[in-house]
């Protein structure tokens, strides 16, 4: 046989999917393992005419030749189907006259008896030999190969001492002892002699046996190797054997550990050493290393030659496809994202075993995208990796389960990325590390967060909460309660303080994160870390505070009713029936953001960011039903009062309880609540829900994190300035922050965030729109750069704000949420942009009347929650 390599390395091979996988050989067209078949090929044409050495008369210097060819590939690289087909192909050139001569393929996990695999090697010799030679022809040889057969019977029987052969006379058991001796020592040499005989009867150079699956039985594998070391030495046999190395090694260190341990001894380093050893030496010997081929991966044969191209024939699709492109576009089209953010996903499931590849693009519609076909990749994922998902304790029933809360996969997201330390960035869901086990549960998340993003009514409303129970919550920990956690303490306490293991929303969720980012008192500057700030519950503003006010915002009377010194304060004046509706609208921004918490000396007031944004996901996720959205901004308008941790070292301690005391309300009297401004404030917000239905699938999983890992960042950054440094007003003089324009900062940061991000890792990459934003900057002492940023995007979209919302619904979404308009549209002072901006919202909210009131009043809304200090707050 010549190797050709033209004749392997198809310009095209394709997998015909239509028909039943199965470990059967097939056709050449489809034949995947080309240079493995190449080198087949070499290794024994070198066997062929390799020159044998007669037998020398001493026993010294007698050859024994080990033709053994090891292929190996991990379980479902399709090692039987590599030797089924190979040696079909090699049936029909030995045929055809070739001198190569396939006897058979064993698989000793199908021999049901117990007979030594030489057995059954000597069996399926006898029977090459009946087939290619009837008993009338060739009389002679027939004989001859009966009686070497006869010849062997003596050395195949078992060397052992029965029990009544030791009772006999003594002589008698050295005559049957040196006899049985005998005969095994002639075992190796009566083989080669009916071998020799075999050749000659059917006239070929070469006999080739192949042993498929041994290491699926560990039981007989060592037979195997041993019958391979000690009796298949003949010149011209080839053993082909197949398996997974790392499965042989384990067995060989296993039976040398057996005979080098003592019941009485312990292993000790030594021991394991000459096991280390031994173990590789053995299998250098029986499987020698230039003699082994290794059959590679999908992704190792579509990247060692371009040429070569596997096409897909599917039932899902009347046409062929490259397979690269059906992989590309099942993850673009279930993920969500630009096929340049796949890499890692392709790269995983190429290096699968190729059984496991075929079985996922038969069972799963790669070119359609449906909730139907999401789910069956998801449950596909879930039945080829079940093992490592166990491992793992990823709750894989409760992930597919139709009732999915956001809950469950921000539990399962934290545990593993906890246990990799990968907290920072480990909600990406990428398959970066090294065990199969956590790439395994990667994308198996993958799936699950883009089903769970693309089954909800509202995907922006969806994103946001599984922003915060996944990314939120592994930050937090990681910055803010790792290091703090007390001896006795674990994760687990966090996880059941936080509620991440219930059914909790996020508004519950995140107002758990405060006291661990905000746990000292206050002090001569304003409190304010990470994302949240401590509000006061008694308050004396002083001259300065005031005076910086007045100047501020160009006040020139104060009377009494201008100070407002709580938050409870604050939810009064609100509903005051003087107060103007951006008033209104921005108190509301800050109250629906705010809660309290109770610790062991005090409770404690705080602002939060991200309950600002809880706030949100939750009211778009609620759908809009007008009642439902009734009730929850009735409910984010009152105050709710969480506990505090006890199992951290900080000041603000809890009392011990560490579960969510659920919403206990301060006693705020409202009967002076302005039901105009309430009426009001519904209207916007059940046509911003209604308007902002996201129903096609924009938002991913990837987006989500990348969004989220900015938008915590410059929070902290913000939060860092806002407590350390000195605001700079207008006359140049320096001052503590205002609650008005920290709430800006948050506000301008989150939502310029959202859009450095979307516009990155939006589905349809758009290389000229990243190109303008790449040197973007996170809003941090000011927010001038989110209107730059706003500037490159609308001009970049040409100010076609039916393609902004299109191309950017994200943060289209944010710029159109009425709670965050008091704070950001007072910074815009470009007209362009304000006309580009009023337009949207004008565009979404047509039905509403008072909109120019509101964007000719803005400003007042940062002038009257401003009035509420930060605690700290001087001059």
């Amino acid at each position: 046989m010549v190797s050709n390599l033209k004749k392997y390395l198809k310009k095209s091979i394709t997998l015909d999917l239509t028909k039943p996988l199965s470990s059967g050989a097939i056709h050449t067209d489809s034949f995947l393992q080309t240079q493995a078949k190449i080198k087949l090929d070499e290794l024994l044409n070198s066997f062929s005419n390799q020159k044998v050495v007669g037998e020398d008369s001493s026993i010294f210097d007698s050859p024994r030749y080990n033709n053994t060819i090891f292929v190996s590939g991990q379980r479902g690289a399709g090692k039987t189907t590599f030797l089924k087909t190979y040696l079909s192909e090699l049936n029909i050139e030995s045929r055809d006259g070739g001198d190569i001569y396939p006897v058979t393929l064993i698989d000793p996990t199908l021999v049901h008896t117990n007979q030594p695999i030489l057995v059954e090697i000597i069996t399926c010799l006898k029977r090459a030999f009946e087939k290619e030679i009837n008993g009338c022809q060739k009389s002679e040889k027939y004989h001859e190969f009966r009686a070497q057969l006869g010849e062997l019977s003596e050395g195949l029987k078992l060397l052992k001492i029965k029990k009544e052969d030791v009772d006999q006379d003594a002589s008698w058991f050295l005559n049957k002892a040196i006899k049985n001796a005998d005969s095994g020592h002639s075992l190796e040499r009566n083989l080669n002699k009916l071998i020799d005989i075999l050749l000659e009867s059917i006239n070929k150079k070469l006999l080739v046996i192949a042993i498929d699956d041994v290491d699926n039985d560990t039981t007989k594998a060592h037979d195997v190797l041993e019958t391979i070391r000690k009796y298949l030495t003949h010149p011209n046999i080839v053993i082909v054997v197949s398996g997974d190395l790392k499965i042989y090694s384990h067995i060989v260190k296993i039976k040398k550990l057996e005979e080098l341990s003592s019941p009485l001894l312990k292993i000790d380093n030594k021991t394991s050493d000459l096991v280390e050893h031994l173990e590789q030496q053995y299998l250098v010997k029986v499987f020698p290393a230039e003699q082994r081929i290794h059959l590679k991966t999908l992704q190792g044969i579509i990247s060692e030659d371009d040429s070569i191209s596997i096409v897909l024939k599917t039932t899902h699709s009347g046409n062929s496809t490259e397979i690269t492109d059906a992989l590309d576009t099942l993850l673009v089209n279930n993920f969500n994202i630009d096929k340049s953010f796949i890499n890692t996903y392709r790269s995983f499931i190429f290096e699968q075993p190729i059984r496991t590849i075929l079985q996922l693009f038969k069972n799963v519609d790669y070119k359609n995208y449906s909730s139907d076909n999401a789910t069956d990749f998801s449950e596909f994922i879930r039945s080829s990796y079940i093992g490592l998902l166990q491992k793992e304790g990823i709750n894989s029933d409760k992930l597919l389960s139709t009732l999915l809360h956001q809950n469950d996969i921000g539990l399962a997201d934290f545990n593993i990325n906890s246990r990799y330390g990968e907290l920072e960035t480990g909600y990406y869901s990428r398959t970066d590390g090294e065990q199969d086990s956590y790439n395994s549960s990667q994308i198996f998340l993958a799936s699950v967060k883009s089903n769970f993003l693309n089954s909800c009514d509202n995907h922006i409303g969806a994103a946001i909460q599984l922003m915060l129970s996944t990314a939120a919550t592994s930050n937090i920990y990681l910055n803010y309660v790792e290091e703090k956690i007390k001896e006795k303490a674990n994760k687990q306490d966090y996880i059941d303080f936080i509620g991440i293991n219930r059914y909790s929303p996020t508004t519950s969720l995140v107002p758990h994160f405060s006291p661990f980012i905000l746990d000292f008192k206050g002090a001569n500057r304003p409190v304010v870390m990470g994302g949240v700030a401590r509000l006061p519950r008694s308050s004396k503003p002083g001259d300065n505070f005031i005076q910086c006010l007045k100047s501020h915002f160009n006040l020139e009377d104060i009377d009494s009713n201008f100070r407002i010194k709580t938050l409870n304060d604050l939810i009064k004046k609100q509903d005051e029936k003087g107060t103007s509706f951006v008033e209104f609208l921005s108190a509301k921004s800050i109250t629906m953001s705010s809660h309290s918490s109770l610790t062991k000396n005090e409770g404690r007031d705080y602002l939060s960011s991200y309950l600002l944004l809880s706030v949100i996901g939750e009211l778009l996720s609620a759908g809009d039903n007008e009642i439902n959205l009734d009730i929850l901004i009735s409910k984010f308008g009152s105050i709710q009062t969480f506990s505090s941790p006890s199992f951290v070292n900080i000041e603000a301690q809890g009392s011990g309880e560490t579960l969510d005391m659920g919403v206990e309300e301060q006693n705020v009297d409202i009967t002076g609540e302005d039901i105009f401004n309430n009426s009001r404030l519904n209207e916007l917000l059940v046509n911003w829900v209604g308007k902002n239905k996201s129903k096609e699938n924009k938002v991913s999983f990837l987006l989500v994190g990348k969004v989220w890992s900015r938008i915590h960042y410059t929070l902290n950054s913000i939060s860092e300035i806002a407590n350390t440094r000195k605001v700079v007003d207008s006359e140049g003089s320096t001052r503590s922050i205002f609650l008005g324009e920290l709430m800006t900062r948050w506000v301008t940061g989150i939502i310029n965030s959202s859009l450095i991000e979307e516009a990155r890792y939006k589905p349809k990459f758009d290389g000229l729109l990243v190109s303008s934003l790449s040197k973007a900057k996170n809003v941090a002492s000011a927010s001038n750069v989110f209107i730059q940023n706003l500037n490159i995007v609308f001009s970049h979209y040409e100010n076609n704000i039916v393609k902004i919302k299109e191309e950017l619904p994200f943060t289209t979404c944010l710029l159109l949420c009425p709670l965050l308009w008091p704070f950001f549209l007072s910074e815009i002072t470009k007209v362009e942009i304000r006309s580009t901006l009023e337009e949207i919202i004008k565009n979404d909210f047509d039905k509403i009347d008072f909109l120019d009131e509101l964007f000719l009043e803005r400003h007042k809304g940062l002038e009257f929650v401003s009035r509420l200090p930060i605690i700290g707050w001087n001059k």
